[in-house]
């Protein structure tokens, strides 16, 4: 049976008006000063046209970024820590699979540091790492390790 153009594009009308609709009370909630809220999230009207002013860096300052480059360095930094973490699970995992003691061994270390969700790590990451690339990847590589592995 096939459906009528209007319930096909139903999803998608209702989908854009509820969209519209939270722009719409975020900008309203921008108006009031009373709200906290905003000096933490710039209704969109402050905040785009702050982007459209700095043509559309990423950054402050020297650390700006086109946003061109900021997708490439973020996509580099996923692609190295997922990377890593399926060279590091199939190493593990061969491990694991040829010899009893290792299996003994790494699998209580598995198991006990697998449930601990990747953003849990991120303090331990910039204590250990700072404010680096390497600690991108790091939460990346954890959050991928430990489902590969298993």
């Amino acid at each position: 049976m096939r459906l009528p153009d209007w319930e096909r594009s139903a999803p998608w009308v209702v989908g854009l008006c509820s969209v519209a609709l939270l722009v719409l009370i975020w900008e309203l909630a921008g108006l009031r000063d009373d709200i906290a809220l905003t000096t933490v999230m710039p209704p969109p009207s402050q905040f785009l046209s702050m982007v459209i002013e700095s043509d559309f860096r990423i950054g402050l300052g020297s650390q700006s970024a086109t946003l061109d480059e900021a997708l490439m360095a973020t996509f580099g930094r996923v692609f190295t820590g997922m990377f890593l973490a399926f060279i590091a699970a199939i190493a593990t995992g061969a491990l694991i699979s040829l010899s009893r003691f290792a299996t003994w061994s790494l699998s209580p270390i598995l198991y006990v540091l697998a449930p601990i969700a990747p953003i849990a790590w991120i303090p331990t990451a910039i204590v250990v790492f700072g404010i680096s690339n390497v600690t991108a990847v790091f939460i990346v590589f954890m959050g991928v390790y430990f489902i590969l592995t298993i």
